[in-house]
């Protein structure tokens, strides 16, 4: 199940931090619990007050206000205590959420120093530029709100729901069931903004790439008076990758206020059934404040998981780019061969190596032999395949067809593949 959603693998980096991690959820959910008794309080005060019984006169005309005096003060302390805890929450949720994203770019660049030089070739500088800093860092904010939606928010509808049905069941049924709607209306949008946001990711990886060649090529750029097109390129990228976030901005600002205006209604049904209600006897005035100051909460709430839907969308994209990144096999793996300690020479045997994702050799059946104490010089035109030839010896990347050999001929010739990778490596020169 977590496999196929890569928000949730990222989610569940939060286990390597149980402890933190359940103090965190410990705190948001006893803030929820204050902010229900807080309501709670706020209506038995009002219907001690509308009932006369929070300020008494008595028969020499002196006022008695203690009840009233007690309601104020038990308040204030919940409303201090809720808010130390909501400091505390906050503060501990951005450092886990820190931790998480440190922890991800770790992985990330442990993933990038294994992969092969094709995966690098093929996929380029600025995608994984892209990975692991504006990827991360949306996967980071979506976790950063990830406490206060899908922590407080269940615990808000609960509560929200519950208070409201033990006044009356049709006082909480009612706004459960537009509840539900509009959270529903959120999950089908949600589609649209993830692939709007792929696209908004592969024209920002394009934006990446060609800024990561034009400054890394600035030499040749500049030596062959390549200035001008250059920039008009990057300028076309830019203005491709800030087209498709306009598209996207104004996706989610045209339809996001829709589920809201349905959460919303609960609010009135509340306000005109709850009327109805007191003036049948039915509920008191303090009940009917309670009932609407936990129903604007719930609104409030909703409200914010509309704020964080494009959020969450856009983490759910960039979640989905980084572990297609961490999955990536590992085309090159060490073997447990290991070298003797005297010199070696060199032997390519009908080597080919194709470009990356198929199509025509870059080297095609070469054949090299080198004798240990040899010096030999590779010379020939940009782009021939002296750079990747050289790296097939600690096997920076491996050949497609033929046979990569060190040794010499006293003592035999090993298969480069059959090596240990970091023995073989610590041997390059």
């Amino acid at each position: 199940m977590i496999e196929k959603h890569p928000l949730l693998r990222s989610l569940a980096i939060y286990r390597e931090m149980p402890w933190r991690f359940a103090l965190v959820a410990g705190l948001f959910v006893a803030i929820n619990l204050g902010l229900v008794w807080q309501q709670w309080l706020i209506g038995h005060a009002v219907n001690d007050v509308s009932a006369g019984r929070a300020v008494i006169r008595h028969a020499d005309g002196s006022l008695d206000a203690s009840l009233g005096w007690h309601w104020l003060w038990l308040m204030l302390a919940v409303a201090l205590g809720r808010g130390a805890l909501q400091y505390a929450a906050s503060v501990m949720s951005l450092v886990l959420s820190q931790e998480l994203l440190t922890r991800l770019r770790e992985r990330i660049l442990a993933q990038v120093q294994s992969l092969h030089l094709g995966y690098h070739w093929q996929h380029g500088m600025g995608e994984m530029i892209t990975r692991t800093t504006r990827d991360a860092d949306k996967v980071r904010d979506a976790l950063i709100t990830f406490w206060r939606q899908v922590v407080e928010t269940p615990l808000v509808v609960l509560a929200t729901v519950g208070l409201l049905s033990w006044y009356n069941p049709w006082l909480g049924l009612v706004p459960l069931l537009l509840t539900v709607t509009g959270l529903w209306i959120f999950v089908l949008q949600t589609e649209r903004l993830v692939e709007l946001d792929r696209s908004v990711g592969a024209a920002y990886d394009r934006v990446n790439q060609d800024l990561s060649e034009g400054i890394g090529g600035v030499r040749v750029i500049k030596s062959f008076a390549l200035e001008q097109s250059r920039i008009q390129g990057f300028s076309e990228q830019v203005a491709v990758f800030a087209g498709l976030a306009r598209q996207a901005l104004a996706y989610s600002s045209s339809r996001i206020p829709l589920p809201q205006a349905v959460v919303a209604l609960g609010h009135v049904w509340i306000l005109v059934y709850g009327a109805h209600l007191v003036a049948a006897g039915q509920l008191g005035i303090g009940e009917l404040v309670t009932s609407l100051l936990i129903a604007t909460t719930l609104v409030f709430r909703i409200e914010g998981i509309g704020r964080v839907m494009q959020t969450f969308a856009d983490a759910r994209a960039s979640a989905e780019r980084i572990w297609q990144l961490l999955d990536a096999p590992a085309a090159i793996r060490s073997g447990s061969a290991t070298l003797p300690a005297s010199p070696l020479g060199l032997r390519l045997e009908h080597v080919s190596v194709s470009a990356p994702g198929g199509g025509r050799d870059i080297l095609h059946d070469c054949s090299l032999a080198l004798v240990p104490g040899e010096i030999v010089a590779l010379v020939g035109a940009t782009g021939t395949g002296k750079s990747l030839l050289a790296s097939l010896l600690p096997r920076l990347t491996d050949v497609s067809t033929g046979r990569v050999l060190l040794g010499y001929d006293g003592a035999g010739w090993q298969d480069i593949r059959e090596l240990d990778l970091g023995a073989l490596r610590q041997r390059v020169h």
